[in-house]
């Protein structure tokens, strides 16, 4: 019965460490870079799927909840979450989710790099530009929700998830903002042929530049909280800009009492673009009166009653220059003379008696540059 063999199994409480603490050192190493290794795998397949599923298919994204989804911030996300779970049972799960954000740090630019290059070869006539545009919206969305749940690993490693967060929202403002180049350029052949001469006597441009818009708008409203309102805002903002600049491009000059018939097309024009930036639920009002106020100078019957229309101008975008109402009257038809001198004063007194303390957030005639133009008072 005293046998060895029929002794209780002997208890591990007593053993040391099977590794020392340099053998130990070296398999968490050995285990963060082959954890590093097989992620960067992971995360270029992904790429890849996308790349063969997706793009080269010209897949129309998914809509789930109205929005457009991508499953592929869901596999990252179940990957990254996989790997942190497993760490914390070793003790590593710092280390782990510092390895992690830096592997999803080069996802991201890798994936905006192989996009960029996707997108820049010329859309096919099955699939036209607009489902570049429909691509740019998910990834918006698929961005927005990685970077919400990296969020949940910022107690454990602070640093490098913030780091990771700033980049993921930098790969938004590139979705966004190459969203809003692509329409711009899109828009850029109609707006260079308004406020012409021809433009007095056909739609055409202007009904295209709306049959865009209106487009494009379907697509944007697929695009989540919280980017879709700073987008749009940014989108009514530039549509607006650049709409403004063709009345000071000093291209054309209304004569003959043109510049009536041509107040009143640029109001209703006006008007129908506050209509589709209220579909779209812009929050930039501040823009609005401006298209009116130009309108109301510009159709002004007696010369000597354009300078009343300055001081709800001036008021509202206190930006505008000399070189800028100048601008304005030589569309109007007035080129210089006492009239044109004394509106230009007229300015300078309601300039001179301007509030200090101009929201920086809402220049608007500041950023537009306008032709070489006589501004003298003498």
């Amino acid at each position: 019965m005293g046998s060895p063999t029929l002794q209780p199994e002997m208890g591990s409480e007593g053993l040391g460490p099977l590794l020392d603490k340099d053998e130990m050192e070296m398999a968490h190493q050995y285990f963060l870079e082959d954890l590093q290794e097989k992620l960067r795998t992971s995360l270029k397949n992904a790429v890849k799927l996308e790349l063969e599923e997706v793009w080269q298919k010209e897949k129309e994204p998914e809509i789930l909840n109205d929005y457009y989804h991508s499953d592929m911030h869901i596999t990252v996300c179940e990957l990254i979450h996989g790997y942190v779970k497993n760490s914390r049972e070793i003790g590593l799960e710092q280390e782990v989710v510092s390895t992690c954000t830096e592997e999803l740090k080069h996802f991201s630019k890798q994936f905006q790099v192989d996009f960029r290059e996707w997108s820049s070869t010329p859309p096919t006539p099955s699939q036209p530009q607009l489902l570049q545009v429909a691509y740019l919206v998910t990834y918006v969305n698929s961005f927005s929700n990685l970077t919400d749940q990296v969020k949940k690993y910022k107690e454990s490693s602070p640093v490098p998830v913030g780091e990771l967060i700033q980049e993921l929202e930098g790969g938004v403002q590139g979705f966004t903002a190459a969203l809003l180049d692509q329409l711009m350029e899109g828009l850029k052949p109609y707006m260079r042929r308004m406020m012409t001469r021809k433009w007095l006597f056909t739609d055409n441009d202007f009904q295209k530049i709306v049959d865009i818009m209106e487009e494009v708008s379907q697509h944007y409203r697929r695009m989540k909280p919280p980017y879709i309102q700073g987008f749009v805002n940014d989108v009514h903002y530039h549509l607006a800009k650049q709409y403004i600049s063709q009345v000071l491009k000093n291209s054309y000059s209304c004569k003959n009492r043109k510049h009536e018939e041509a107040a009143a097309k640029m109001r209703q024009q006006w008007e129908v673009l506050d209509r589709l930036f209220d579909n779209l639920s812009t929050t930039c009002d501040w823009l609005r009166p401006v298209g009116g106020q130009l309108c109301d100078i510009i159709g002004t019957k007696n010369k000597s009653d354009i300078k009343n229309g300055l001081q709800p101008l001036v008021r509202d975008y206190p930006d505008i220059s000399k070189k800028h109402v100048s601008a304005v009257l030589y569309f109007r038809g007035l080129m210089n003379g006492e009239e044109k001198r004394a509106i230009l004063r007229h300015l300078e007194e309601l300039q001179s008696n301007l509030e200090s303390g101009r929201d920086p957030s809402r220049a608007f005639f500041g950023t537009i540059e306008v032709p070489t133009i006589d501004c003298s008072l003498s």
